[in-house]
């Protein structure tokens, strides 16, 4: 079988520093197509996502698509400043994304100085997707032209709010102190603060989201396809804007909806289908 994906290695700030941001799958012949993955609440950029690294090069739509893993501090950094920090990330990567490519790659499979992107795909879950629009707002704010190019695809998203004793439980099992702490995680915790129904952060979020998309500016704010699975206990699902009619997959909770394997592969088709 042709090896279609180098092996994953440290994905880089970008910025000059030695930080690594999560996982980085370089494809072997890049066709300008790419997917960034952005956990929820206590999640990481390999826990979260589990067999997408392996299965991901295995479907013939994604065999020339870059796939980063991103990584962010989702339990004591407040929401809006992630949302920031993740603008900030993209916008270096796709303003130049040769340069940051190449400082993980062998020169044989380095990239052209005029290589770019043609279709960005955010996949966010969870807490994760209140950072992505936070950061495609900044986005828009910053009037960056590569906006137009990326599509949003949303699992479980948090982004009307949010049961935060039932997410702290399902993301900070195994901390024997933390059920005596639930009514006040929120102070070591910002963000479930955040995502409490009724929080500024959220109401904000989608007033600004609305005023754009009423002017005429904001179409690339809202997501493309948004999934949820029928026995999740932790977020709202209730509509966000415009955005289109959930999917929504039986049998499947808060954590696993976005877990795609051999006999699941809901998460996998949602993303592939942005990328076509």
């Amino acid at each position: 079988m042709t090896q279609t994906h180098l092996s994953p290695r440290d994905l880089p700030r970008g910025d000059g520093s030695d930080d690594a941001v999560g996982r980085a799958l370089w494809a072997v012949e890049p066709d300008g197509r790419l997917v960034v993955f952005v956990h929820g609440f206590g999640g990481s950029s390999t826990s979260t996502w589990v067999q997408f690294p392996s299965l991901f090069p295995q479907r013939d739509e994604c065999g020339n698509a870059d796939a980063l893993f991103y990584e962010y501090d989702s339990l004591r950094t407040q929401t809006l400043l992630n949302g920031n920090l993740l603008f900030q990330f993209l916008d270096r990567l796709l303003s130049g994304p040769a340069a940051l490519a190449n400082s993980t790659l062998a020169p044989e499979v380095q990239r052209p100085d005029g290589f770019r992107y043609d279709r960005v795909v955010l996949a966010a879950h969870s807490l994760g997707a209140v950072v992505a629009r936070q950061a495609l707002m900044a986005a828009h704010r910053s009037e960056s032209e590569w906006l137009s190019r990326t599509r949003l695809v949303l699992f479980a998203p948090a982004h009307r709010g949010a049961r935060v004793q039932a997410l702290a439980m399902s993301a900070l099992t195994g901390i024997p102190w933390l059920s005596g702490l639930l009514n006040s995680a929120s102070y070591f915790y910002p963000p479930l603060a955040e995502l409490e129904p009724d929080s500024d952060l959220l109401r904000e979020l989608q007033d600004d989201t609305e005023a754009a998309v009423a002017a005429g500016t904001g179409d690339r704010l809202l997501a493309s396809q948004v999934v949820h699975g029928a026995k999740d206990k932790v977020v709202r699902a209730l509509p966000f804007s415009q955005d289109p009619v959930a999917l929504v997959v039986p049998d499947r909770d808060h954590v696993d909806v976005c877990k795609p394997c051999p006999d699941f592969a809901t998460p996998l088709d949602a993303v592939v289908e942005q990328l076509r």
